[in-house]
């Protein structure tokens, strides 16, 4: 139960950081045929800055015919051929998905492991199953911290370079 909540946390956590990022990252959704920003990615056909009111309700805007793994309002942005995407919050995550430390994500956002669709109860998100870290290095363990996936929730410092598995970071106090 703990392990559930606190994973849900970090899930916030990310999401949170993530959404901070949003306008400057295109992503590519895992199962999904097309890039989902493609115009930022060849860097021509942008979209207009998404204004306040778009990304006070935690949105991005995005050409329409772009995937969104959310609701969409076309009122909030500049320019016939766009609309306001927000994204899903994924809330529950059933039994089967979090088995091998998974939780359910927006398919928007990243993994740090691998996904399995079908496994969230909602078309928009999709589980993830995070990397385990596995033994925490030495490196990592000299500053009193330990080895845990980049998407759990460190309340202190974090230093990627301390810990050897992939998706891992040193998470130690910052005291």
């Amino acid at each position: 139960m703990k392990i559930s909540i606190l994973s849900l946390l970090a899930v916030l956590f990310v999401g949170a950081s993530m959404a901070q990022d949003f306008e400057n990252e295109a992503e590519r959704a895992e199962g999904v045929d097309e890039p989902l920003y493609p115009a930022d990615r060849k860097g021509s056909n942008k979209c207009d800055k998404t204004p306040k009111k778009c990304s006070d309700k935690n949105g991005m805007c995005i050409r329409r015919k772009q995937s969104c793994a959310g609701n969409t309002d076309d009122s909030d942005c500049k320019g016939k051929d766009q609309t306001c995407c927000m994204k899903h919050e994924c809330s529950s995550t059933p039994r089967e998905c979090e088995k091998d430390n998974g939780i359910c994500i927006n398919r928007m956002d990243s993994c740090a492991g691998k996904t399995q669709k079908n496994l969230c109860e909602n078309e928009h998100c999709t589980c993830c199953k995070k990397d385990e870290c596995g033994k925490t290095s030495d490196k990592c363990s000299s500053k009193r911290g330990k080895c845990i996936n980049i998407m759990d929730y460190c309340d202190g410092k974090t230093d990627s370079k301390l810990c050897d598995g992939k998706n891992c970071t040193c998470c130690y106090s910052s005291k």
